[in-house]
């Protein structure tokens, strides 16, 4: 008999379990409210299923760019960044928030997008005048500079960004578009900024053979004088004339 009514037991847990206990899924309204609304714990869980529902949650999420609150409109974006072609052209919004946060959450977005639409954004980005935004800004470009070719001189300016890590990120993204990027960044070693001009020199020799018209400006830098300057312009042309040979 106890074998029995433990046999009928099981199949009755089991019919709970498939059936959720009764309890059906969230909407995507729901969701969306207790993204708003709810606690911590709620928006994340909240965020991570609006994920899945595709058009729907992107037509009942975009209001939410407009909440008065920083942190929802954050999140909003972020859910936005993952739901397709239909989600960023919302996220572009996001890039006049006056909130740092929802500003740096959109760049995120479109840095996770690579493509010639999101290095477009990313490089009105570069004009931010917060330097964290600044920064995920030209991050996402340096990850897709080839795809960026349109944003280099915008990108060559930034070597100059009073910013280190922002400067820095600029010069991995010139190195990485190669031959096109020499011209300008020969120009750049005459900057009156040192730190530009470091990167400028660093850019060229990770380029290498391709940036061999730039050695004579290249020599010039090795008797700049800051010796960062020199130092980065030695080897450059070591770099350039290894591979060159």
């Amino acid at each position: 008999m106890r074998s029995a009514l433990t046999g009928v037991m099981a199949l009755l847990l089991a019919g709970l379990g498939a059936s959720g206990c009764g309890v059906s899924e969230p909407s995507v309204g729901q969701l969306v409210d207790r993204l708003e609304y709810g606690s911590p714990g709620e928006r994340l869980d909240s965020a991570v299923a609006l994920e899945g529902h595709g058009a729907e949650a992107v037509a009942a999420l975009a209001p939410l760019l407009e909440s008065q609150d920083w942190v929802v409109r954050a999140q909003a974006v972020a859910v936005l960044g993952h739901l397709g072609d239909a989600g960023l052209d919302h996220v572009g919004r996001a890039v006049e928030d006056d909130h740092v946060a929802v500003r740096v959450q959109a760049y995120a977005a479109f840095h996770a997008a690579p493509g010639p639409v999101a290095a477009q954004w990313l490089g009105r980005g570069l004009q931010d005048p917060d330097s964290s935004a600044r920064s995920r800004a030209m991050r996402g470009l340096a990850s897709m500079a080839e795809q960026a070719t349109d944003e280099l001189d915008s990108i060559a300016a930034v070597l100059e960004d009073p910013d280190r890590q922002t400067s820095r990120f600029a010069a991995q993204a010139l190195s990485r578009m190669g031959a096109s990027a020499v011209p300008i960044l020969s120009t750049a070693l005459t900057s009156d900024l040192a730190t530009a001009r470091v990167g400028a020199a660093w850019a060229l020799g990770q380029i290498g053979a391709a940036a061999a018209p730039a050695l004579p400006a290249l020599r010039d830098a090795g008797t700049d004088n800051d010796a960062r300057v020199r130092s980065a312009a030695d080897l450059a042309i070591s770099s350039i004339e290894a591979v060159a040979r």
